[in-house]
């Protein structure tokens, strides 16, 4: 694909891009020693992004690791500059971003962490073979390449909505007219399914509805892409042995697990192979996209998990406990609730004082020694230590792979309380001042629509006590240019409750010492 055949919306509509928190090196590094591999910390690694959009996945990683290195390249000029723009407003000098055609692309050195999101599926099958190829060459011996690609058997059904949307409105070269037009056809198709058409009518339904949820520009980039080739995982797999590289797992942990599929299921399955083990249960859930970590292939990924990886990483958790006093003492059963509806039961005090422990810090994250001993001492454990930190990383683990539980690996110090002079990352602070969007310490997409709570964010610089942070906003408050939410009585009062919420989001640096 040439830079002149490049399809017209890449460079009218810019993708809706964001932080991707599986492609965080940080994720990478804990995933892939889980995993049995020797990966490079993200302190000093070198990352690369194949299609990297405006950069808005690399910005906030550059800025928290200034030691390592960092470049991603795009065909979309307009992005790339728009990303130099904003890596410059943020002081990034250890970011690169280069407009380049990926077929004439030629990295400089190589890498331990390669990452191509949202890119595979989208493109013909020359820059499909590129992609490999480049990471074939430039990973390095103990690296990660990041692959995502819109998988099969899940998608099929969302090619009946593409087609039809193409062959609607092809000839509309506008746009935004043209997903209008997408969008009215769908759902008047959707509608006029007869009831007789029982499972065709559901299909339609689910899909259409699914469309509802996401925005204009994504669907431009998605759905309604020019290409959009949906792959099963054992064509990628394939593809990549040509390539002299192997699968290593998935990007996200729990999605190898296949918690909802039944033991008996799976024991069958195991027989035929590892990879041949995943595909059949690809078919059995209906996969509609994967996040595959390739590495070279003379690493041997058979050897399992390696479990003792959660002693040396932090964890954070989105249980809450159902009791407002749960009792930490006793085997009593305490329930804990998750927010997609699962509730877990815990008896061992221990288990049911880390989860109360963890679910209370929100979104700073828990060293593993720290839990155990706040656990340990909440529970009043008289067992040995090393007893207690054995059983409790064996049950993480487990709600690791149920996706109850987070592993964090290497990460700045997230605040759990508001400092007296709090600060928030360049780029946080940056992007707030563009829009809603922005990205925390844990490389998540953080929303804030309040106009107020943004201009809070813009101050939070490590500078600016409360009271200086009011006084600067006090004059746009008096004439009325910027309004300070109303169930707050007094301004002081407002940034109390701003930086309250930024510090739930992630978004402020504990305080040094």
């Amino acid at each position: 694909m040439s830079l002149s055949e490049a399809p017209p919306p890449h460079h009218e509509v810019p993708y809706p891009g964001g932080a991707y928190p599986e492609t965080h090196p940080s994720h990478l590094y804990t995933l892939g020693r889980l995993l049995g591999l020797d990966t490079a910390h993200p302190r000093q690694c070198r990352y690369l992004e194949l299609g990297c959009g405006n950069g808005s996945n690399l910005w906030s990683m550059a800025e928290l690791w200034p030691e390592a290195e960092f470049a991603g390249m795009d065909l979309s000029a307009r992005q790339i500059a728009h990303g130099r723009e904003v890596a410059e407003a943020a002081e990034l000098t250890n970011l690169s971003l280069v407009h380049a055609d990926i077929l004439d692309y030629e990295p400089e050195g190589d890498f331990d962490y390669i990452v191509a999101h949202g890119v595979y599926a989208w493109v013909p099958g020359a820059v499909q073979e590129r992609i490999l190829a480049l990471v074939a060459k430039c990973l390095r011996p103990n690296g990660i390449a990041y692959v995502s690609y819109n998988a099969l058997p899940g998608c099929v059904f969302r090619k009946i909505n593409r087609d039809l949307a193409h062959f609607h409105a092809a000839a509309i070269h506008n746009p935004w007219d043209r997903m209008k037009q997408a969008r009215a056809i769908v759902e008047f198709v959707s509608e006029s399914v007869p009831e007789s058409s029982a499972m065709y009518r559901g299909v339609m339904a689910g899909e259409t509805e699914r469309l509802r949820s996401v925005t204009d520009d994504y669907l431009l980039h998605d759905d309604f892409a020019e290409f959009n080739t949906p792959l099963y995982f054992h064509e990628v797999v394939n593809q990549a042995a040509k390539h002299g590289l192997s699968y290593l797992g998935d990007a996200a942990f729990e999605d190898t697990q296949y918690v909802n599929v039944s033991e008996t299921v799976k024991e069958r399955l195991r027989p035929a192979g590892r990879l041949r083990y995943e595909q059949y249960l690809d078919f059995i859930t209906g996969r509609a996209f994967r996040k595959t970590l390739l590495v070279h292939a003379h690493h041997d990924p058979s050897g399992g998990v390696v479990k003792s990886v959660v002693e040396s990483t932090s964890l954070r958790t989105r249980l809450k406990p159902a009791s407002e006093a749960p009792d930490l003492r006793s085997t009593s059963p305490e329930k804990f609730n998750a927010p997609t509806g699962l509730v877990l039961s815990m008896t061992a005090p221990v288990a049911k004082a880390a989860l109360v422990l963890l679910a209370a810090r929100g979104a700073g994250p828990t060293p593993f020694s720290v839990l155990v001993d706040l656990a340990r001492a909440a529970a009043g454990s008289l067992a040995p230590r090393s007893e207690d930190a054995a059983e409790l990383a064996d049950l993480l683990m487990d709600l690791y792979g149920g996706g109850a539980i987070e592993l964090v690996g290497p990460h700045p110090a997230v605040a759990t309380r508001v400092g007296a002079r709090p600060r928030a990352p360049r780029v946080a602070r940056h992007l707030t001042r563009l829009g809603p969007g922005t990205v925390n310490l844990l490389h998540e997409n953080i929303r804030i629509d309040e106009m107020f709570n943004r201009a809070v964010l813009s101050l939070v610089d490590g500078e600016n006590d409360l009271h200086t942070i009011a006084e600067i906003l006090r004059p746009a408050v008096v004439a009325g240019a910027l309004r300070f939410p109303a169930d707050q009585t007094t301004l002081e009062a407002a940034v109390q409750n701003a930086l309250a919420m930024l510090c739930g989001n992630g978004l402020l640096h504990a305080e040094e010492g």
